[in-house]
C-alpha cells in the first residue's frame, strides 16, 4: 500500500484479476502503479508547471525532450493502448485543423518563402517551425494533463485543494468539473461505438467525418444533463450540502521522496 493512500479508497475501486483496481477521472488503474505513491498535490503542480514550460520553450530540440519525457510518464502509467488511441486520433483532428489555418492564413516573415496565397498570406520557414512548436506544446501539455486525468480520482482533488485551504464549494466544483469532463469522454465513445453497430460509417474526407461526428452532440448533450440531473438527485437524497459544515477526512496528505525529488525536478525547468 502507497504511503498517500494508507487508508484505503472510498468505493472508488473494481476487482479485476484478483486485485483492486482504483477507479481515475477516466479509467481503472492499477495499485501498484508509481502513480499511487505520488502525493495528488504534487501531480498538480507538475501539470500547471510542465503546462507552462512548454508553452514558453522556443527551441525545438528543448521540446523535444520534454515531450520525450512526458511519454515516458505516460508510458509508466499503463494507459490501454485502444483509449490512448481514441486521445491521439481526436487530437490529430485538431491538430490537422490548426497546421492547415497556420498554412493558409499566416503573416510570419521568414528568408524563404514557400509559397504565396492569393489573399496575402505567406507560408515561410519560420511558420513551418512556428507549426512545429505549436505541435509539441499542444502534445506536452494534453500528454500531461492525460497522465494526471488517468492516475487520480476526484476525491484526490478535494483532498489537495483543501490542503490549500481553499473553501470546500471550490474543491468540491473543480472535482465535479473533471468528473463532467470524463462522461463527457465517455459518453462520446460510446455513442461512437453505438453508431459504429448499427452500420454508421465516419470514414471520408474530413468534412464528411465531421459532418457525421457533429449529428452525435444532440444524444451527447441530453446523456449528460441526464447524469447531471441523477448526481443531483443523489446529493438532495443523502442531504449534502457545500456550506460551511466541519468536515473531517479519512485520507491525509503525505510527502515522501518521490514528491520532494519530482519537485525538485519541476523546479529545476524554470532555472
Amino acid at each position: 500500500m502507497s504511503a498517500y493512500c494508507a487508508c484505503g479508497d472510498e468505493g472508488g475501486s473494481a476487482a479485476s484479476g484478483g486485485s483492486t483496481r482504483i477507479r481515475s477521472f477516466l479509467f481503472y488503474y492499477s495499485p501498484d502503479s508509481p502513480y499511487q505513491h505520488i502525493n495528488p498535490l504534487t501531480k498538480m503542480v507538475m501539470v500547471v508547471c510542465l503546462g507552462a514550460v512548454a508553452f514558453m520553450i522556443e527551441n525545438v530540440y528543448v521540446g523535444l525532450v520534454l515531450l520525450a519525457l512526458v511519454c515516458l510518464g505516460l508510458a509508466v502509467a499503463r494507459i490501454p493502448g485502444v483509449f490512448l488511441k481514441r486521445i491521439v486520433m481526436a487530437m490529430s483532428g485538431l491538430l490537422l485543423i490548426a497546421a492547415l489555418s497556420h498554412a493558409l492564413f499566416s503573416q510570419v516573415p521568414g528568408r524563404i518563402t514557400f509559397f504565396t496565397q492569393p489573399w496575402g498570406t505567406y507560408f515561410t520557414e519560420r511558420t513551418l517551425l512556428f507549426i512545429i512548436t505549436f505541435y509539441l506544446r499542444f502534445l506536452t501539455a494534453s500528454f500531461i494533463s492525460l497522465v494526471f486525468l488517468c492516475t487520480t480520482r476526484e476525491s484526490d482533488v478535494v483532498v489537495a485543494l483543501r490542503f490549500l485551504r481553499l473553501p470546500y464549494v471550490v474543491c468540491f466544483t473543480a472535482a465535479f468539473i473533471l468528473r463532467l469532463m470524463s462522461t463527457l469522454i465517455e459518453g462520446w465513445w460510446a455513442l461512437v461505438e453505438a453508431q459504429r453497430a448499427r452500420g454508421m460509417e465516419f470514414s471520408g474526407s474530413l468534412l464528411v467525418r465531421l459532418k457525421r461526428l457533429s449529428e452525435l452532440a444532440s444524444p451527447l448533450l441530453a446523456d449528460v444533463f441526464t447524469k447531471i440531473r441523477e448526481v443531483d438527485l443523489a446529493l438532495q437524497a443523502r442531504g449534502f450540502t457545500v456550506q460551511a459544515v466541519h468536515r473531517t477526512q479519512v485520507r491525509r496528505l503525505r510527502w515522501n521522496i518521490y514528491d520532494y525529488t519530482l519537485l525538485a525536478l519541476t523546479s529545476a525547468l524554470f532555472v
